[in-house]
C-alpha cells in the first residue's frame, strides 16, 4: 500500500504541477514573513541587550539595595582597599577570565550657564533636553552619570567602538578641576543653538568640544564650609559617543568614577562605588552578592525594565498576525487536494470497489502535503540566509532607527513555524479525507 500511494502521489502531483508549485511559493512567503519578522526583532532586542550591557550591566550587574540605574546607597566601603577586596571577591566568585568593574551612578544636571547665573536670571528662556521636548537650544540636560574606571584599558576598549570623535575622560589632576565627560552626539546637539549646529556639523573637533563651557551637578550640598552650596564643577566634553539605542544616548553621561565620587562629595580616592558590573561570564556572582544582601541582574532584564515592553508586544503582535497568513497557502493545499479527489473520484472508487482501503488515499494526500512544504524550504531558507547577511548592513546605516538593528531568527520562532505548518496540514489533510469518505461508492460505481 506505501507503494500505491507513492505512484497515486506522484500522478496527482504530475497531474497539477502548477497548482502545487504556486501554493509551495505561497508557503514559502508566508514562512518568510513569518520568521523575517521575527529574526528583526530578535535581532534588535538582542543589539539593545548588548549596548545596554556594554554601558550599563555587563553579564550580571550587582547593586546595593535594589536594581536600576543610578541605584540608591552605595556599597558602603570606606577605603579604596576594601572596595579592591570586595572586587576580588566577586571575580573570584564569577570564575576564570571573568573580570568585574567598580563603578558608580547618579543622576546630574549639566548646564550650558553657570548654575548660579542660571539661578539670578533665568526667566523661562530655556528648556530641559529630555526625549520628547522640543527647544530651539536645550540649555540644561540631565540623565544618568555613569562614573566608569576610565584608567582601565578593558573599560576603554568595550566603549570604544561606539566612540564618534574626540577621545576618552581623564580623571582630574586635582580636586577643583573639570570634570571630563564623554556624551552621545544627540546630547551634544542639543545644548548648541541652530547656528552652532550647522557650523559644527556632526563630527565637531577637539577644539570645538572643548570649546563649549558646562557646569555639572549632581544635587548635592556641601556643608563642609560656613556657608552651604551645591557642589558643582564646569565640565569639558573631550568626545561623543553613538550606541545607536536613542534612549541610552538621551540619559547617559560617561565620566571617570573619581569625578562621579566628587559630585557626590566623597574624596577621589575613596571606595564610594554603588555597582559592580561582571564581564565575561557570571559564574556564581548572582549568590555571593545574595549572601551580602545585594541584588543582581542581567542585562536582559535591565533592558525590559526601561526599554524591553515595547519590543515585547510588537514581537507577540507580528508573530501572531504573521502566523495567521499561514491558513492562506494551506487552505490552497485544501482546494488542490479537493479538486484532485473530485477529478479521480471514478478510479478511486474502482480501486476502493478491488480492495485499496481509506488508508492509501490518506498516505498519498499526506506526501502530497510533504512535498509541497519541502519545496516552500529552499526558497525560505535562501531568502531569510540573504536578509541575515543583507538587511543589517543595508538599513543600519541607511535609515535613522530609535533601536540598533539586527537579525537572529531564534529557536522558538521555527519551532512554532513547524508547529503551525503540522497543524495547518494536519487540518487540510483531515478536511480532504472527510470531503472523499462522504462519497458514494455505490452511485459512483453505477454512474461508470
Amino acid at each position: 500500500m506505501d507503494r500505491a500511494a507513492g505512484v497515486l502521489a506522484r500522478a496527482w502531483y504530475d497531474a497539477w504541477r502548477g497548482w502545487w508549485l504556486a501554493s509551495a511559493l505561497a508557503l514559502s512567503g508566508v514562512l518568510v514573513l513569518v520568521l523575517a519578522t521575527a529574526g528583526l526583532l530578535e535581532g534588535m532586542e538582542r543589539e539593545t541587550e548588548q549596548r545596554v550591557a556594554d554601558f550599563y550591566t555587563g553579564d550580571l550587574r550587582v547593586t546595593p539595595e535594589r536594581a536600576g540605574a543610578a541605584p540608591p546607597g552605595s556599597f558602603g566601603f570606606n577605603t579604596s582597599a576594601g572596595l579592591e577586596l570586595a572586587r576580588a571577591g566577586l571575580e573570584g566568585a564569577a570564575g576564570r577570565g571573568a573580570r568585574v568593574e567598580a563603578r558608580l551612578e547618579t543622576t546630574y544636571l549639566l548646564s550650558r550657564r553657570g548654575l548660579v547665573e542660571a539661578y539670578l536670571f533665568e526667566d523661562d528662556q530655556f528648556g530641559v533636553a529630555l526625549p520628547g521636548v522640543a527647544s530651539e537650544r536645550d540649555a540644561y540636560s540631565v540623565g544618568v552619570l555613569a562614573g566608569l574606571p576610565m584608567a582601565d584599558a578593558a573599560t576603554r576598549d568595550r566603549l570604544r567602538p561606539y566612540l564618534v570623535t574626540g577621545s576618552f575622560p581623564e580623571a582630574a589632576e586635582n580636586d577643583t578641576g573639570p570634570v571630563q565627560v564623554l556624551m552621545s552626539t544627540a546630547q551634544f546637539a542639543s545644548m548648541l543653538d541652530e547656528g552652532e549646529r550647522e557650523r559644527i556639523g556632526a563630527r565637531p573637533t577637539a577644539g570645538e568640544l572643548s570649546a563649549l563651557r558646562l557646569e555639572i551637578t549632581a544635587a548635592r550640598v556641601d556643608d563642609s564650609g560656613p556657608f552651604k552650596d551645591i557642589i558643582r564643577y564646569p565640565a569639558r566634553v573631550t568626545g561623543v559617543f553613538d550606541s545607536g539605542l536613542d534612549a541610552l544616548d538621551r540619559i547617559t553621561l560617561v565620566a571617570p568614577i573619581e569625578d562621579a565620587r566628587r559630585l557626590l562629595g566623597a574624596d577621589a580616592d575613596s571606595g564610594e562605588a554603588n555597582v559592580f558590573t561582571v564581564h565575561g561570564g557570571a559564574g556564581g556572582v548572582a549568590h555571593a552578592a545574595e549572601q551580602e544582601g545585594w541584588v543582581s541582574e542581567g542585562p536582559a532584564k535591565f533592558t525590559q525594565r526601561y526599554l524591553g515592553q515595547l519590543v515585547a508586544v510588537v514581537r507577540i503582535l507580528g508573530l501572531a498576525l504573521s502566523s495567521l497568513l499561514l491558513s492562506f497557502p494551506f487552505f490552497m493545499v485544501w482546494v488542490g487536494m479537493a479538486q484532485q479527489l473530485d477529478r479521480s473520484r471514478r478510479e478511486l472508487a474502482v480501486c476502493r470497489a478491488i480492495g485499496m482501503g481509506p488508508a492509501t488515499v490518506r498516505g498519498a494526500l499526506l506526501r502530497l502535503t510533504a512535498r509541497v512544504a519541502l519545496l516552500s524550504v529552499g526558497p525560505t531558507v535562501v531568502v531569510i540566509g540573504l536578509a541575515a547577511w543583507l538587511l543589517p548592513r543595508a538599513l543600519g546605516p541607511a535609515i535613522d532607527f530609535p533601536f540598533p538593528l539586527g537579525f537572529v531568527v531564534p529557536a522558538w520562532a521555527v519551532a512554532v513555524c513547524v508547529a503551525t505548518l503540522l497543524l495547518a496540514g494536519g487540518a487540510a489533510l483531515g478536511g480532504a479525507m472527510r470531503r472523499h469518505n462522504r462519497e458514494d461508492l455505490a452511485g459512483t460505481l453505477r454512474a461508470l
